[in-house]
């Protein structure tokens, strides 16, 4: 299931995944944030995971097409990523984002999801 977070903050597309995501779920996500590019100059991301997420074979499917249609060829527009769990081998990933894109990611236990929040929108 997917939750929409943080819709008062004109710049940021904010959500937290919980439960079982599934193909519509990554539908619902790519279709708002290809509204966002179509809008917006530049777009932040802040992402909850809860820790018992878990995601169908379809819902990973689809992600993966979602990523290469709306992402990608928006990826420029992302200045910064927020990725805020408690699984800290996930915040990890934010370390190897040099690698593969240029915008600013950070990952926050949730404990700091205010400090987060507040980062990314600034």
């Amino acid at each position: 299931m997917i939750n929409f977070l943080h819709q008062e903050a004109e710049s940021v597309v904010g959500f937290r995944l919980e439960g079982k995501i599934i193909a519509e779920d990554i539908d619902k996500i790519a279709d708002l944030l290809q509204e966002k590019f179509k809008t917006d100059e530049t777009v932040n991301l802040y992402i909850e995971i809860d820790d018992n997420l878990e995601e169908s074979f379809g819902g990973i499917l689809e992600q993966a097409k979602k990523g290469f249609t709306v992402i990608l060829p928006n990826l420029g527009k992302i200045k910064k990523a927020a990725l805020i769990s408690d699984k800290s081998w996930l915040r990890k990933i934010t370390d190897f984002k040099d690698m593969f894109v240029t915008m600013e990611m950070r990952g926050f236990p949730s404990s700091e999801k205010n400090d987060a929040f507040l980062w990314v929108k600034s």
